[in-house]
């Protein structure tokens, strides 16, 4: 199974939000894929101005027969937190919530099923959107639309739990100081298509960013953020205005730290530590769960530098660690899971 779109029997909307009031007027609806009511509109701020933002959780069936949500709240509040930053009305928690939990058990027949391998095992991808109401002008979104949808997914790389390829970018920016880095919104995200396209025709999987200013210090992945292993020290770049507060990233610091005992560093990571010093480096997010990077090609690919040749240690141990907790194979000792049913 890819990672990619498939149809589901129910979509959630809701449209009540009163600007005069500052609330959502009810709980919305769910809706058949093809009601023409989620179809947005051409003049919507979202599209023509990018009012909008999204958030990405996943739902897992457990090798109990269970369904299982991953620290839903924290998408919640994410959510919120990005809303807010480009100046539209926050949806509230509870409400993120309960619709994410409801819309799920509606369309639990699309979750993959449980694979005792974990490279096979896909689960369902869970996409919250807030998208601004039609209008003409640039200006704030008012009256927003917030949608979710889901689809069954697998691996987000088509090279799965393999060593991906990456390549540096030093001639695009993906976001500067004081800009809306930090957000979940598409912007951000369709800067990095251009890059991942230069990437891929120099003969590498992703695009690796580098901080806007001097172009020194590693910052994310297109789609995750970034980590590496030097020695028994795990260090990723700390948070910023220009980097994205990664769920699965924060889970992992504390796997790290307080399950393995190993040291964790938030700082200015810069590209020739990583090229000179890293023992493992791996992207991690929602999406792409943990994805080993086995090597790291930097000035427009005139220097590649091979990392491992294979998984390393710590990628498989925090991997198992991660997803054992997602599917309930192992204990979840930070009560990070939802079971639904």
């Amino acid at each position: 199974m890819a990672f990619g779109f498939t149809k589901t029997d129910f979509v959630y909307i809701n449209d009540s939000y009163n600007p005069d009031t500052g609330r959502w007027e009810n709980e919305g609806q769910f809706l058949g894929p093809d009601d023409p009511k989620l179809m947005v509109h051409y003049a919507s701020y979202g599209v023509n101005y990018g009012n909008s933002i999204f958030e990405g959780a996943k739902a897992y069936l457990g090798k109990d027969g269970h369904v299982r949500l991953f620290r839903i709240e924290e998408n919640g509040k994410r959510f919120g937190r990005s809303a807010e930053g480009i100046l539209m009305p926050p949806v509230p928690v509870d409400l993120f919530v309960k619709k994410v939990k409801e819309l799920v058990i509606k369309n639990r027949n699309y979750i993959p099923a449980f694979d005792p391998d974990p490279n096979n095992r896909g689960s369902l991808y869970i996409r919250p959107l807030l998208i601004g109401e039609p209008g003409l002008g640039v200006r704030r979104a008012e009256n927003p639309t917030f949608l979710i949808f889901v689809s069954p997914v697998g691996p987000y790389y088509a090279t799965g739990f393999n060593p991906l390829h990456g390549m540096v970018i030093h001639h695009m920016v993906r976001a500067m100081p004081g800009g809306h880095g930090a957000y979940k919104t598409g912007a951000n995200y369709v800067m990095s298509m251009l890059a991942t396209a230069y990437a891929k025709k120099n003969g590498c999987q992703e695009a690796i960013w580098l901080d806007g200013y001097r172009h020194e210090n590693i910052e994310e992945l297109s789609a995750c953020n970034f980590m590496c292993r030097i020695q028994n020290t795990l260090v990723t770049p700390a948070l910023s205005d220009t980097i994205l507060a990664g769920i699965t990233r924060n889970s992992i610091l504390r796997l790290a730290r307080e399950q393995l005992g190993m040291t964790i560093e938030e700082r200015d990571l810069p590209l020739e530590e990583v090229l000179t010093d890293a023992d493992e480096t791996f992207g991690c997010g929602t999406a792409a769960v943990i994805t080993p990077i086995g090597k790291i090609s930097a000035y427009h690919g005139r220097y590649t530098q091979e990392i491992t040749k294979d998984v390393g240690e710590l990628s498989r141990k925090l991997y198992d660690m991660l997803t054992g907790i997602q599917w309930g194979v192992v204990d979840d000792p930070f009560k990070w899971v939802t079971i639904l049913d």
